[in-house]
């Protein structure tokens, strides 16, 4: 089975369902149907919680939804440690995605490395 790491980006667009024909929310679609396992840490938690607070989302999506989508993230994908070995964070995007690919044995080393 896949293990993903999804940033806060694709989260933050995909799983509100505002455009479920989108990209990101196919993503989600196919997480949410067992075609990968969703990896995250709880700084990529902390930046959606901070992401889903702020006011565009707050005047688009209820706020109920919102909870659910962060219930269902800390329930359902695999909450990881970061574990810093061996990484080198260089960006700050890095920083909360790398790590956690890190611990899967599943990192790259990224476009761009």
């Amino acid at each position: 089975m896949i293990t993903a790491v999804l940033d806060t980006n694709l989260l933050a667009s995909g799983l509100p369902r505002s455009h479920p024909d989108a990209a990101p929310a196919k993503i989600i679609d196919a997480w949410r149907n067992g075609l990968f396992v969703l990896a995250v840490s709880e700084p990529i938690l902390e930046e959606l919680r901070r992401t889903f607070g702020n006011r565009y989302f707050s005047a688009r999506v209820p706020k109920p939804l919102l909870k659910s989508v962060m219930d269902m993230l800390e329930s359902e994908a695999v909450v990881t440690p970061i574990v810093l070995e061996g990484a080198s964070c260089r960006h700050f995007d890095r920083e909360r995605v790398r790590p956690v690919a890190i611990r899967f044995n599943h990192y790259d080393g990224g476009v761009g490395e």
